[in-house]
């Protein structure tokens, strides 16, 4: 599942994500880092902490970001993967639509 998000700025749009996150200012969501030092984008709350993770990567005028776990985790169920790009879809329709033409979600 993943998220496209179209985009004249790509890597810009990822960054002013990023300082979000990183600022604190976008509380519900975290970075999370694999073995070696990968970042990824998880979900803050105990409860979906760390089930799923969100992978990013640019494209022509495209920004990607796509669900992934950690190998020593099962895969997350649909419902999960369903969670995290409904929330961080929110997320991104809610704070930073202003520096976006649209998006899409994929299920496969």
């Amino acid at each position: 599942m993943r998220i496209e998000v179209n985009t004249s700025k790509p890597k810009g749009l990822f960054g002013i994500i990023h300082k979000g996150i990183n600022d604190g200012e976008r509380r519900t969501w975290e970075f999370a880092y694999d073995s070696s030092n990968q970042e990824f984008i998880t979900h803050k709350p105990e409860q979906y902490n760390s089930k799923a993770l969100l992978s990013h990567r640019f494209e022509p005028r495209k920004l990607i970001f796509e669900i992934t776990w950690f190998s020593d985790y099962d895969e997350p169920d649909e419902y999960i993967k369903g969670f995290y790009l409904g929330r961080f879809s929110e997320l991104l329709l809610g704070r930073y639509a202003s520096e976006f033409e649209n998006l899409q979600i994929f299920p496969r």
